[in-house]
């Protein structure tokens, strides 16, 4: 078990290893969990549940990301454009994060590379 070296204590006794360096998912606002949950299921019906993480380009989520977000911009209410940005920033994280433990092909990582220092 990891160790921070660092301690909280509860009026209880009960004692935690402090949190300071951790992520925080519990600070991603419930509203937008819920609005992605609804567009990832609406995605589930029409492809397949989890489909999205058998791996794609990442210029594919970029590009959907950019056309509902000029969706967004001009003010479309025909589906949940924000929702659609979320999960595409989400496929984007998830792809970069598969390519770098080597679980995607190297060919998916399709960015353009503007320098020794953009990644």
């Amino acid at each position: 078990m990891k160790d921070s070296g660092k301690r909280r204590q509860f009026s209880t006794g009960a004692v935690r290893d402090r949190a300071d360096d951790k992520p925080r998912p519990d600070l991603i606002s419930p509203f937008f969990k819920l609005r992605e949950g609804a567009w990832l299921a609406k995605g589930g019906k029409k492809y397949k549940p989890r489909n999205w993480e058998q791996g794609m380009p990442l210029s594919e989520f970029i590009a959907s990301l950019e056309r509902h977000l000029a969706q967004l911009e001009s003010g479309a209410t025909d589906e949940d454009h924000a929702a659609a940005i979320g999960f595409n920033i989400m496929g984007f994280i998830h792809g970069q994060e598969m390519l770098k433990r080597g679980l995607w092909p190297a060919e998916f990582d399709d960015m353009p590379d503007y320098g020794k220092d953009s990644k």
